[in-house]
């Protein structure tokens, strides 16, 4: 299940009972992923450290630094995919977590 530090408050509340009155929060609950096994309402997250970030889904990662990594087949982060090698496909996934990349950061 996709889930990061935002996701934390609002879970508690819902398991707590405790609804979160009038905030508007960035995170989602991920209750019904430990009480039920239901799919994440997530497809990414983001995570953020001073002036490094990135953007994570299930299969993909993409660094501040546009260092695109592929989660399935190099879990362990080894080779990043570089532009000589880089697919049509593999273009169009880090054009995707750019843009997500940046509509977080306000960049």
């Amino acid at each position: 299940a996709m889930a990061d530090m935002t996701d934390v408050l609002p879970t508690f509340c819902e398991l707590s009972g405790k609804p979160v009155s009038g905030k508007s929060l960035d995170g989602h609950s991920f209750a019904q992923v430990l009480l039920r096994g239901e799919p994440s309402s997530r497809n990414w997250v983001i995570s953020q450290m001073a002036n490094k970030a990135c953007i994570r889904t299930r299969d993909w990662k993409l660094t501040h630094d546009g260092k695109l990594f592929d989660m399935i087949g190099d879990p362990a982060e080894r080779h990043a995919i570089t532009a000589d090698h880089e697919t049509e496909q593999h273009a169009t996934f880090r054009r995707e977590l750019q843009r997500g990349l940046e509509e977080h950061l306000n960049l």
